[in-house]
């Protein structure tokens, strides 16, 4: 946990967190060595080339969730 992960080698920055928790779920209900190893060597592709990496988004999900937080979770 926390050096890669099936969400961030699927589209990192560009997917929904909706979608993030899909691909997490699919990790999770396909665990295993096979998973993990692909995993990383994916990891590797990604990061190489900056695949999915959207400058900017992580600021915007912050303030999205603070705007959701002080309406008390209402959208």
């Amino acid at each position: 946990p926390g050096l890669t992960g099936w969400a961030q080698v699927h589209g990192r920055d560009e997917l929904s967190i909706p979608q993030k928790v899909a691909l997490d779920r699919y990790y999770v209900q396909h665990l295993g060595l096979s998973i993990d190893i692909r995993c990383l060597l994916m990891t590797v592709g990604v990061v190489s080339t900056a695949k999915g990496v959207v400058e900017g988004e992580q600021e915007k999900y912050a303030e999205e969730e603070a705007r959701s937080m002080a309406d008390g979770g209402k959208q």
